[in-house]
């Protein structure tokens, strides 16, 4: 999927909308690595949202969120 972004977004902004998880960056970064030092993006830079599944996600929650409904 491609995110065109906003005046103002940044990284972790970005995760959370897509991902509702701010520590998924790392997985935006990889797929986006010619934009790896903008830290807040101007508008209209086209970036990849790669599909992670369920399994991805979870990895990421803490102990007490992991086998429950978010």
């Amino acid at each position: 999927m491609l995110y065109t972004t906003k005046q103002g977004d940044t990284w972790d902004k970005i995760a959370y909308e897509q991902y509702n998880n701010e520590e998924l960056i790392k997985t935006l970064l990889t797929a986006n690595p010619q934009y790896i030092d903008i830290a807040v993006f101007d508008y209209g830079v086209v970036l990849e949202i790669p599909t992670i599944s369920k399994t991805d996600d979870e990895i990421f929650l803490p102990p007490w969120r992991k086998n429950n409904e978010l």
